[in-house]
This record gives structure tokens, C-alpha cells and sequence, in this order.
């Protein structure tokens, strides 16, 4: 933790959360740093890079005085989507950057930290502006958490020695017995309202118009099919194709290709 944390204080949780994804990465040996198992998944030396780099440039950059980037260059290599921020690598090719090393990377962390330590000691770190960002990059931190595990997973997936990320074995567990509930739909509520964090896409809370479903009294698990016959139509495509041309970032690829600056006229 920074000698500039309070306890109970934001700081305090910042250095929780930044500590926990490095230690996402202690079962880790340097070859899983790298290695980027398809175009939808990140290196984990890209996630370690992309969620530093984004308080380097949205927080410390432009709220910091006098502050200069660790290594402007490296900019275009952790941007992932930003695209007023500036150019970035291509995200199916992240896989081919063995520089920075894995101990550069975790150098940039460090030294990224140390001036956030600095700049929360400030009064411009309070302004609920900036509170708001610093806020943002602890949220984007732990998404990027996930994906470090998600990313992984899949990459160990493709390995015919089926490496664990882990050694711990989950306990044994008696299978609950399933039973689907009725539930009537009907108008709604959804999305975020009130106080505390949410990101922009989970709001504002808006009335959907649900038809009748069912839902299971528990949650699936890997080896337990639970779900009934009319639930089972379509999915458990490999992810290859189950993802990519029609899925999250289609459009914005689209757009980069085709060099689109505005929406096309409508047809007359």
C-alpha cells in the first residue's frame, strides 16, 4: 500500500485493487504473460499495461501539473478503443509484442503508482471530476481482473497438456435438484438509478416489457446440464466463431475500415 493512503480512504481501496491484479498473476510463468490464444482475448502483459495506462493518461496527464508519460511511445500499445486519444496497436495482434518485457511492464505499474500516490495527496484529486475518473479507473481495473482470468482460461483451453491456472480443488458438492419457476413479465424497471457507481450503459432505469418466463431455482455449473430442451437452441459455438464479426467491437472495426466519419445519408 502507498505511504499516502489513509485508511477507510479511496487511496486505500486504489492500492487494494491494483495490488490484487498483480497477484491474479503469481501461478503465472513468463511464457502466460504473452501469449494471446485469439483476437477477442489480451495478453495478460496487455491487461497489466492497458489498465496503467489508463490512469497515466486520463487522470495523471491532464490533472497532474507538470506530469510527462513514462514512455509516450507506449501509448498506442495499451489504447485499446480510445480513438480521440490517439492511434492504437491492432487488438488481434497484441500477442506479437514481446516489447516491453513483463518486468517493463510491471516497472510502468510502479512507477504509475508512485505518482498516483503523489497526486491523491492534492486538493485536484478531491474534485468530484476527477473523483469521478479515479473512480472509473478502479472500476475499469477490476474488469480487466476478469478478463486477465477469462483470457487465460481460454488460452489454456487450446493446450492439449490442459494446464490449471490453479492447484486448489474445489470441494466435492451434492447436485441440488433444478426446478424452473414461472414468472408472469409484464412492464419492469431496469438500470441503474440512485446512488453509488454504474457505468454510462447501465443506465438510465427505464420500463422493458417482458413476455412470461421461466428462470431456475439455482445457477448452472460446468458438468451439471441443467437447462430443459426448449432452453438449449443454438449456443456452444467455439468461441472463434461464436465471437468476432457479429459480436462487441464489430461496428467500431467497421467504422476504422471503411474509414466512416458520420452515419451515410438515409435512402430517399
Amino acid at each position: 500500500m502507498s505511504e499516502h493512503a489513509a485508511p477507510g480512504s479511496f487511496a486505500e481501496r486504489l492500492w487494494r485493487v491494483r495490488a490484487r491484479t498483480e497477484r491474479l498473476c503469481d501461478p503465472l510463468a513468463i511464457e502466460d504473460y504473452v501469449v494471446q490464444s485469439m483476437p477477442d482475448a489480451s495478453p495478460v502483459k496487455w491487461h497489466l499495461g492497458h489498465t496503467t495506462w489508463f490512469f497515466e493518461t486520463f487522470v495523471l496527464g491532464p490533472h497532474l501539473e507538470g506530469f510527462r508519460p513514462y514512455r509516450p511511445e507506449w501509448g498506442q500499445l495499451f489504447n485499446s478503443y480510445y480513438v480521440s486519444v490517439g492511434p492504437r496497436h491492432p487488438r488481434p495482434d497484441r500477442g506479437l509484442l514481446t516489447r516491453p518485457t513483463v518486468g517493463e511492464v510491471y516497472a510502468y505499474r510502479k512507477w504509475v503508482d508512485e505518482r498516483l500516490g503523489e497526486f491523491l495527496g492534492t486538493g485536484a484529486a478531491a474534485r468530484p471530476p476527477v473523483a469521478a475518473l479515479l473512480e472509473l479507473g478502479l472500476q475499469h481495473e477490476q474488469q480487466h481482473q476478469e478478463l486477465i482470468l477469462t483470457d487465460l482460461l481460454h488460452a489454456f483451453s487450446r493446450n492439449p497438456l490442459r494446464p490449471a491456472y490453479s492447484d486448489v480443488t474445489p470441494g466435492a458438492s451434492a447436485a441440488t435438484p433444478v426446478a424452473w419457476e414461472r414468472c408472469p413479465g409484464g412492464l419492469v424497471r431496469i438500470g441503474h438509478e440512485g446512488g453509488g457507481f454504474a457505468f454510462d450503459n447501465e443506465g438510465p432505469a427505464h420500463l422493458v416489457h417482458l413476455e412470461p418466463y421461466e428462470v431456475a431455482s439455482r445457477p448452472a455449473s460446468a458438468g451439471c446440464p441443467t437447462a430443459s430442451p426448449r432452453h438449449r437452441r443454438g449456443g456452444g459455438a467455439h468461441p472463434s466463431t461464436g465471437r468476432g464479426g457479429k459480436g462487441p467491437g464489430s461496428g467500431s472495426r467497421s467504422t476504422e475500415s471503411a474509414r466512416w466519419t458520420r452515419p451515410s445519408p438515409s435512402p430517399t
